[in-house]
């Protein structure tokens, strides 16, 4: 029997549309993924191009692949972390027991972003991390990760849901709802706070272009 069999389980496919595929740690060969499949610690998963795949991990963050986007699943003992190589994918996180710290972990090379935390609320936000690219000099550029808290109102007696993001350097801000971060290398752009509107639903692509990219980058 295959050694990935005895892997221990991180979530399930709930929605497909398009082609997306899993690569399992054990198994040599890459599969595509169907609606009900089940997912598993340190499978990576990769969606083509006109694809959203939507899963739900550790019974507690569903989490939503847009298009040309890679993650891998990791953790242990029930805590599920996820590592987000470049694309953008949206999380909608409920903190089952309101203690600090409960809540999504998702990394990305060169940020964390930890969601939810006390209080018991839920929370929303979505993350996207720019392919790496090599200049006309033929130099790596800073990788680039792109991070918004899309949380709605929490309902009365509830704490709304917080986002903190961390960079290599080691700064941290905490974002609030309807504010977003740009981390290029290992520098934080200042926070930007969208302006009124309608929710921004944790499972719907955003446009970052206008919000975040028109400010020059930071130095590495």
């Amino acid at each position: 029997m295959p050694a990935w069999v005895f892997a221990e389980q991180g979530g399930i496919v709930g929605t497909l549309d398009g082609t997306a595929t899993v690569s399992r740690a054990m198994r040599p060969s890459v599969v595509a993924l169907s609606v009900k499949d089940d997912l598993f610690i340190d499978d990576q998963i990769t969606t083509a191009g006109r694809s959203r795949v939507r899963m739900i991990l550790g019974n507690t963050t569903i989490v939503t692949m847009h298009e040309l986007s890679t993650l891998t699943i990791r953790g242990r003992a029930g805590k599920i972390a996820i590592m987000l190589d470049h694309g953008q994918v949206a999380f909608s996180v409920l903190c089952q027991h309101g203690e600090q710290g409960d809540g999504q972990e998702v990394r990305t090379p060169n940020a964390t972003i930890s969601a939810c935390g006390r209080g018991g609320a839920s929370g929303a936000f979505i993350v996207e991390v720019e392919q790496l690219s090599i200049n006309i000099l033929g130099l790596y550029l800073p990788r680039v990760t792109h991070v918004l808290n899309s949380s709605v109102p929490a309902p009365s007696g509830l704490l709304s849901g917080t986002l903190g993001v961390s960079a290599l350097s080691g700064a941290q801000v905490v974002l609030s709802q309807r504010q977003e971060v740009t981390v290029t290398g290992s520098r934080f752009h200042n926070v930007h706070t969208l302006p009124a509107g309608p929710p921004l639903l944790p499972g719907g692509n955003h446009d970052f272009a206008f919000e975040t990219r028109t400010h020059s980058a930071p130095p590495r």
